[in-house]
């Protein structure tokens, strides 16, 4: 399986990721080729979500089971609380 066909709920199993799985859900993201900058972008501006969020779903992204290079994400430009 490649990495891109993995699922968000496969990628993402532990608790504190609750709200971006519910998030990918709306969205109708189900993969991980299905999430892009723009995306995490967005979950970025979602009431809750802060920097230490971020950081975790980035690091996990762009880990052994991403498909998104870290470099493509700048956090430092993502709303931070």
């Amino acid at each position: 399986m490649q990495k891109g066909e993995i699922s968000i709920n496969e990628a993402f199993t532990e608790s504190k990721f609750r709200l971006f799985k519910t998030y990918c859900e709306e969205q109708q993201l189900f993969y991980l080729k299905d999430i892009d900058r723009e995306v995490i972008e967005k979950f970025a501006e979602v009431k809750g979500i802060g920097g230490v969020k971020m950081a975790a779903i980035i690091e996990r992204l762009a880990g052994p089971v991403g498909n998104l290079q870290l470099e493509l994400l700048d956090s430092s430009a993502l709303k931070k609380k």
